[in-house]
């Protein structure tokens, strides 16, 4: 029999008053930090893993295009042809390839006007993202014949006061600073946060965006690359730069950036994220040992007598050590198992009912986002109770200090 867990267990029955508040508080303070925790880490990893499936669905995994148009509203000409789509797609990792033409412009209605990059694009674009975030009207449509049709954020259209099917003005500056206008419907609108952080981008068909750019048909803004793993994008788009570098012989300078790398604002934000989650975690950690500690010491104190008498029938002190330290354990996994019943609870329920909203124009989507692992939170739980166990189990060195003498006089 292991003497010193079955007086632990014996123990931990102990209905008096003080010992059952002590402990009460010590479980909860577990409690309460293990949710708090549980929920903040979820929140973390939910916005890392909605925004980045956002950037991922619609800003292309890696962009090629002229190196003087990276992160530019006014791009050069670069010239589509077979010879750098096939070196493109030789690259390892690459899944799909896809030409776009933009201008940056100013959109007006009768009520307000802001800035605007729109974008063209043709037949083969994937919206499969896009048509699950249309609000009102429809996708743009791809013909023979060229619609001048425009799909605008939810945000931009709310501020020109437009909805599907009616009519919003362009202008574009030309060269020589005279001012090019043109006029669209507004055929659908989409949802706020699909467009990657630019809430003033518009889709049309590429054909109205080489007009107004005044191109020919074999002139594109650039290319957008689809990769099998979008974390490795990065890697992706040095391989492509390495393969132009030694294989394309046309005139064009041709460069390749990763997402991570054209959206680094973006992910530098998720990444203060991290920051947050560390401070919360420690702040919570420490409430939760505190508590513990403090549980710990008055137990002990409260039964120096019984400390007195094992002392004096032989018991070391590793041994009566090793009861607090599992009556320690005992409060620890009541506390964590409580703490993940609330915390898992209160992020499911935010999961399936989205009770608490935010505002989509700074946080790009319109719920707090969570995300449930049971790695992640298995570990949590494995090391926060072994971390408090561990420093639990020197907090009770004050038991070697304890005299028999002393303790059987105590009262």
């Amino acid at each position: 029999m292991n003497l010193p867990l079955f007086i632990a267990r014996r123990t931990a029955h102990d209905k008096s008053s003080s010992r059952n508040v002590m402990t009460h508080v010590a479980a909860t303070a577990i409690a309460v930090s293990t949710a708090v925790m549980i929920l903040s880490l979820a929140v973390v990893f939910g916005f890392k893993r909605q925004i980045t499936r956002l950037v991922a669905s619609v800003a292309a995994d890696v962009t090629v295009t002229d190196i003087r148009s990276l992160r530019a509203s006014e791009t050069r000409p670069i010239h589509d042809t077979g010879e750098v789509r096939g070196i493109i797609l030789s690259v390892e990792g690459v899944t799909g390839i896809t030409p776009y033409v933009s201008r940056g412009g100013v959109i007006r209605s009768d009520r307000d006007m802001g800035g605007v990059l729109l974008k063209g694009v043709g037949p083969d674009y994937d919206w499969a993202v896009w048509s699950g975030n249309i609000v009102d009207g429809r996708l743009p449509e791809f013909g023979v014949d060229r619609r001048k049709e425009v799909l605008l954020s939810r945000s931009c259209a709310g501020r020109l006061g437009v909805s599907a099917g009616d009519r919003v003005e362009l202008m574009f500056v030309e060269e020589d600073g005279s001012v090019r206008r043109d006029v669209f419907k507004v055929c659908g609108i989409y949802g706020a946060g699909i467009d990657g952080g630019q809430a003033s981008l518009a889709m049309t068909d590429i054909r109205n965006v080489r007009r107004i750019n005044g191109w020919t048909d074999d002139c594109i803004s650039g290319y957008e690359v689809r990769t099998d793993d979008f974390a490795s994008a990065g890697a992706t788009a040095a391989r492509i730069d390495d393969a132009l570098i030694e294989r394309y012989e046309g005139e064009d300078n041709l460069a390749a950036v990763g997402a991570q790398d054209l959206y680094a604002e973006i992910f530098a934000w998720l990444g203060t994220h991290d920051v947050n989650a560390t401070v919360i975690i420690t702040i919570m950690f420490v409430v939760a040992l505190f508590n513990l500690i403090t549980a710990l010491l008055i137990m002990v104190l409260e039964r120096t007598r019984t400390i007195g008498i094992l002392k004096s029938l032989g018991m070391d002190n590793g041994a009566i050590r090793r009861i607090f330290v599992g009556r320690a354990a005992m409060l620890v996994g009541r506390g964590v198992l409580w703490g993940n019943v609330v915390g898992i609870g209160l992020a499911l329920i935010q999961m399936y009912l989205h009770p608490v909203s935010i505002d989509p124009e700074g946080y790009f989507v319109s719920e707090v986002p969570v995300s449930l692992g049971a790695g992640w939170i298995a570990g949590l739980d494995i090391a926060l109770a072994a971390a408090i166990v561990a420093l639990s189990a020197v907090a009770t060195s004050i038991v070697s200090r304890i005299s028999p003498a002393e303790a059987l006089r105590y009262e």
